[in-house]
C-alpha cells in the first residue's frame, strides 16, 4: 500500500489521515480532542523533521475534521512556521471563520513573519499573536481611544447601563471593520521619525524586535489610526491605542 492517499490531485500522508480517522470513531460529537492532536503531531515526528507532505496532511485535517478550540488551536499555533505556503489560508480562516471579521485588508509578508518568529526571545508564533491581537481588538477599552472605547461612545454601549452591551459593541466594531485596513508592522528601527515610511509607526514608540505590532485603519469608524501591541514573551497582557 502507498505512503501517500491521493485527494483531489493533492498527495497527503495516509498514516496521518487513518489516524485522524481513528480517533473520531466512536466519539459522540466527533472532534478531535487536545490529546488527539497532540497524537497526530506526534505521529509525524521521526526524526526528519516535518516533510511538506506531512504539513499539508495537517493542515488538510485542521480544514475538514472538526476539533476542540483548544486543540485547532495548539495545533495551527505549532504548524504557522513549518508551512508557509498554508499560512495565508490559516489566516483568513482566523479572521473570516473564527473572529467573523468579513471583507477587512491584511497586508503582511511571509517573509516579515518568518523572519519575526526566529527572533531569538520571540516565544509568540504569529498565528498566536494574531488571535492575541483580535480578542484584545474586540475585549480592550483601556485606552479612551481604542477602538472599542470610540464605539463605546459614539453608540452610548456602556456596559452595566445597555442590556447586551458588549454584544452590540461587537456588532459595531465587525461593521466597521469591513473594508478597514490591517497591518503587519515590520521589524525595522523607527526612531528617527524624519524617514519615510510606507506604514504608521506606533505613537508610543514600541519596539517590533519586543512586540509583535498591528497597525489598524477603520475610515468607517473614525480618523484615528490604531496599534495592537503584542509582547514577544507573553510577560505583559495584549493592548490596543488609538491617535488622530
Amino acid at each position: 500500500m502507498s505512503f501517500y492517499k491521493i485527494i483531489d490531485g493533492q498527495r497527503y500522508d495516509r498514516k496521518v489521515l487513518e489516524l485522524a480517522e481513528e480517533l473520531i470513531q466512536g466519539r459522540g460529537d466527533g472532534r478531535i480532542s487536545r490529546d488527539d492532536a497532540a497524537r497526530l503531531f506526534e505521529s509525524v515526528q521521526d526524526g526528519r523533521g516535518i516533510t511538506p507532505t506531512e504539513n499539508k496532511s495537517l493542515f488538510y485535517i485542521l480544514d475538514n475534521y472538526n476539533f476542540t478550540d483548544s486543540a485547532r488551536e495548539w495545533l495551527s499555533d505549532l504548524l504557522s512556521i513549518n508551512a508557509p505556503i498554508e499560512l495565508p489560508a490559516m489566516i483568513s480562516t482566523i479572521i473570516a471563520d473564527e473572529y467573523d471579521i468579513q471583507h477587512i485588508s491584511f497586508a503582511y509578508s511571509l517573509e516579515e513573519i518568518t523572519a519575526q518568529e526566529e527572533l531569538p526571545h520571540n516565544q509568540v508564533s504569529f498565528i498566536k499573536a494574531l488571535r492575541l491581537a483580535l480578542e484584545t481588538l474586540f475585549a480592550d477599552d483601556e485606552d479612551a481611544e481604542s477602538p472599542r472605547s470610540i464605539v463605546m461612545n459614539v453608540y452610548e454601549l456602556f456596559p452595566g447601563e445597555v442590556d447586551r452591551a458588549d454584544e452590540l459593541i461587537q456588532s459595531r466594531l465587525r461593521t466597521h471593520l469591513v473594508d478597514a485596513n490591517l497591518q503587519l508592522l515590520p521589524n525595522v528601527d523607527w526612531t528617527d521619525r524624519d524617514q519615510d515610511f510606507d506604514f504608521n509607526p506606533p505613537e508610543n514608540g514600541e519596539s517590533a524586535s519586543e512586540n509583535w505590532i498591528f497597525g489598524l485603519y477603520m475610515p468607517t469608524l473614525s480618523d484615528h489610526f490604531y496599534w495592537i501591541v503584542v509582547n514577544r514573551t507573553g510577560a505583559t497582557s495584549a493592548y490596543v491605542y488609538g491617535f488622530n
